[in-house]
């Protein structure tokens, strides 16, 4: 059995205490100065390459979980046709943050070399997983282009938080957006992507290909995103993190809070049950999948409050 653990993962989410979430965050908080200013600047799409960054770490792991529901034939139809949009929607989001993209508002081509090297790297290695998850849109039973999905999950996590990383350090600066701005698009982005770790390793423990390692990464990664979804709600200082700042966005994270305790229920029924029905793990798939797209939502309202400053 091949396992997809990442010391990103584990490090970041296994936390449950304020110091977790702080911790996990050193980088982000000193790599540049949080300032606040009431002078307007021009927009440079600077907020929207990250927004778009983060789409593409959330993607890593939608892609791997719907190619695991595809293939255990959970809600095949809905499945089929959102990992076709996934492999389309990640070659987009590539293209634009190398070449730009007037509708997705992220303005002129890349500049800094280091940025396009590792762009062009993530689209190198890309490359064999769009050609496996074609394989499996054919024939979803095949097991070769699955697992070929599967062993390649954690790297692809890993290389595309990289990336968002690197891009919140380049543009990351108040004459293109606010460092405390960004921690907030951070954090929720990080939540979308969190939904379809959990559902990729819920899925690979219902179908049994997941093991022990997978049932506590999912336990630990489940409660990571209870406590990051109070710390976006009420603010959290040892993190930096400031409360809701906008009434939208604070009703925006309430509905997703909740309905979560009924979602840990099922995973609990999953994790502890062992064999459960395909209704189980179906209901589990539409309430992620409903909640990344509500956490998706949240990381928009983010980027279009991260603009006040900009005309």
């Amino acid at each position: 059995m091949k396992t997809n653990l990442l010391p990103f993962v584990v490090c970041c989410m296994a936390a449950s205490s304020t110091q977790g979430l702080a911790d996990t965050n050193t980088s982000i908080a000193t790599s540049a100065p949080i300032q606040q200013g009431a002078g307007y600047t021009s927009d440079t799409g600077a907020a929207n390459r990250i927004g778009a960054a983060d789409r593409l770490r959330t993607l890593s792991q939608e892609i791997s979980a719907e190619t695991c529901f595809l293939h255990n034939d959970v809600l095949l139809g809905q499945n089929r046709a959102a990992l076709t949009n996934s492999a389309e929607e990640f070659d987009s989001i590539l293209n634009a943050l190398l070449n730009g993209d007037a509708d997705r508002d992220i303005i002129g081509a890349e500049e800094n070399i280091r940025t396009i090297r590792e762009i062009e790297a993530i689209t190198a290695e890309w490359e064999p997983i769009h050609q496996a998850i074609d394989a499996v849109l054919a024939d979803p039973a095949n097991a070769t282009p699955v697992h070929l999905i599967y062993a390649e999950s954690g790297h692809l996590l890993e290389t595309t938080s990289h990336l968002l990383s690197e891009l919140e350090a380049e543009y990351s600066h108040p004459a293109q957006v606010f460092m405390s701005d960004v921690m907030l698009i951070e954090f929720a982005g990080r939540q979308a992507m969190l939904t379809q770790k959990i559902a990729y390793d819920a899925c690979l423990v219902w179908s049994g290909y997941g093991g022990q390692e997978q049932i506590d990464e999912l336990k630990a990664v489940s409660e990571q995103f209870n406590l990051t979804t109070y710390a976006l709600q009420e603010g959290m200082a040892d993190a930096g993190l400031a409360a809701a700042p906008t009434d939208e966005i604070r009703l925006a994270l309430e509905a997703v809070a909740a309905d979560w305790d009924e979602v840990q229920v099922h995973l609990a029924n999953i994790v502890e049950v062992g064999e459960t029905d395909k209704a189980e793990i179906s209901w589990v798939d539409e309430a992620l999948t409903s909640k990344m797209h509500q956490m998706e939502a949240v990381v928009d309202m983010y980027v279009t409050y991260s603009r006040r400053f900009v005309i």
